[in-house]
């Protein structure tokens, strides 16, 4: 993803950086994209088929905190996603952080502002709906899909859903779940053929 423009600061948005070097993999028929040491904030990005995402030891892809930074393919958002793909993976040693804490809090500070519609909260507590936050990782109707090694944590909402996928494979990853309101570790939906090891 260097390669592409991203920077390792933390600071730098670099959800373009990033989804361009899958969007190539993608084009080229299909390849690793490399997050190596460092900190790379971004949005939403898209895994295309045949494209495997992974993550360095001590590389960390930090969500973003501005809700607006992440889109909905199909169901919630998330800050990794794939809808209708096959052939593709999460994998390495480093972390997905979402900054589940300080997104949720910004999205309830525009909440009180007027800016987020009240139907999208939940009354008496005052929390914003699930399908508003952003997971981690959100994968729908893939084939031929695997998540391995990684560290997944610190979600808005769920930390990671793979809904109505085939051939799903989840092995050696660690969940860090507490950042925020009901943070499901895991949500397997309607999937066929999914094994979750180690």
């Amino acid at each position: 993803i260097l390669d592409f423009g991203a920077k390792p600061d933390g600071k730098t948005l670099n959800t373009k950086a990033i989804q361009s070097a899958v969007d190539q993999a993608a084009k080229d028929g299909g390849g690793r994209v490399i997050i190596p040491k460092g900190q790379f904030l971004s949005g939403s990005i898209i895994l295309k088929s045949n494209v495997e995402l992974h993550l360095q030891k001590k590389a960390i892809l930090l969500g973003s905190t501005n809700h607006e930074d992440y889109v909905k393919l199909n169901r919630w958002k998330a800050l990794v996603m794939a809808d209708e793909v096959e052939n593709i993976a999460i994998t390495g040693k480093g972390t997905l952080d979402g900054q589940g804490a300080e997104l949720a809090l910004q999205m309830d500070s525009l909440f009180y502002a007027g800016e987020i519609d009240s139907s999208k909260y939940v009354f008496p507590e005052m929390r914003p709906l699930a399908d508003i936050r952003p997971q981690v990782i959100e994968f729908v109707r893939c084939k031929h899909a695997k998540v391995t090694g990684v560290t997944v944590k610190n979600s808005a909402s769920w930390v990671q859903s793979y809904d109505m996928c085939d051939d799903l494979l989840i092995d050696h990853i660690r969940v860090e779940s507490d950042a925020y309101w009901n943070n499901d570790g895991m949500d397997i939906i309607d999937c066929t053929n999914a094994r979750i090891t180690n």
